[in-house]
């Protein structure tokens, strides 16, 4: 009779560990897709800005496509990012190891980050 209570434990055990790898494993995407949104914007900010860029005829329209694209896109990546994390912590949080945690830390605050920055731009011009 113990044999199955055994492997039902044991069962019960590799669950949980493979939750929490799943659990690192998704904080980690959250921040690479909140770092993407910072590292993106910045290129298509700051490069055109820094330097007279000049563009030929076909590269240009391709830049200004990805450009919508980008002030549509990132804003709304940026934010599924930040709701995830902060999901995740809501309804896991005591279950969740501190580097997990850490990592939900880290995105919503990258999030924040890139919506002030975001923000900052919109009110200064």
């Amino acid at each position: 009779m113990t044999q199955p209570v055994v492997r039902l434990t044991r069962r019960a055990e590799r669950q949980r560990v493979e939750s929490l790898v799943e659990a690192q494993a998704d904080a980690r995407a959250a921040l690479a897709v909140a770092a993407a949104c910072v590292a993106v914007e910045a290129f298509l900010v700051l490069v055109p800005v820094g330097t007279e860029l000049s563009l030929p005829v076909g590269v240009d329209l391709l830049w200004l496509l990805i450009g919508v694209v980008t002030v549509l896109a990132l804003p709304l990546a940026a934010a599924l990012a930040a709701f995830t994390s902060v999901r995740a912590v809501l309804v896991h949080g005591s279950d969740l190891p501190h580097g997990t945690a850490r990592l939900h830390a880290a995105t919503v605050v990258l999030a924040v980050a890139f919506f002030a920055w975001r923000a900052a731009g919109l009110f200064a011009g």
